[in-house]
């Protein structure tokens, strides 16, 4: 997983957009996996921790969970009770790991129970991420993004540019809003899809043997160029 640093630009523009109050549950999930949603999450997590939140990361991607340095035993879901949390020394983030026993795992199916859950984690954490599965992934041996979306707050959706496909996208949408899920936004994830500027700066290696000088002149130009820095 890639983790972006807390002062990474873009990563602070949707900080700044997000509706953190005093206690506040935030969902990420996506249309289809492997779309960024953990690195985003940890991503916050870092940020928020960093200005001095109390912050818990809810694991419920049973599809690919995270993995923890340290054991796991008598910490996470036992029988739909938390046993525990995992704390990172360096950040001071908690995580609770994916449920493991099918006890917890049918509990939290039940309507209203995640939403109870989050309403006692709201108590002692003044910020907490719930990291799902993707919408359209879906099978009795997980717990839906939809289900997990619902006790949150407010929802981001991640898409990654050049891969997701619409319809797939649009079905995602669509099955949340009859959810009636708050929705903030989409986060776009460029890494199969760079921008022109990039690009380019990435061509001009081609002439890096022949004309060195001029490829870091060119370098420079492309990189201060105030056109290219405009998103689009």
């Amino acid at each position: 997983m890639i983790n972006l640093p807390s002062t990474y630009q873009e990563l602070e523009r949707i900080y700044q957009r997000l509706p953190i109050q005093q206690n506040t549950c935030i969902g990420v999930s996506s249309s289809q996996p492997e779309e960024g949603v953990s690195t985003l999450v940890d991503a916050i997590a870092r940020r928020a921790a960093g200005a001095g939140r109390s912050v818990l990361v809810v694991d419920f991607n049973l599809h690919h969970p995270r993995h923890f340095d340290q054991p796991v035993f008598d910490l996470g879901w036992d029988r739909g009770k938390v046993q525990g949390m995992i704390k990172d020394p360096q950040s001071g983030i908690d995580y609770l790991p994916v449920p493991l026993d099918k006890v917890s795992l049918l509990s939290l199916k039940e309507p209203g129970v995640i939403e109870q859950w989050t309403e006692q984690w709201k108590q002692s954490y003044q910020l907490v991420l719930i990291d799902t599965s993707a919408v359209n992934q879906n099978n009795c041996g997980n717990v839906s993004a939809q289900r997990a979306l619902a006790g949150c707050d407010a929802s981001i959706m991640t898409m990654m540019a050049g891969v997701t496909s619409r319809p797939a996208f649009e079905a995602a949408i669509a099955d949340l809003r009859t959810e009636d899920i708050r929705l903030l936004g989409v986060v776009m994830n460029d890494r199969f899809n760079p921008s022109l500027q990039s690009e380019l700066v990435r061509e001009t290696s081609r002439i890096t043997i022949f004309f060195p000088r001029f490829q870091r002149v060119l370098q420079r130009i492309l990189v201060n160029s105030q056109l290219l820095s405009i998103r689009v």
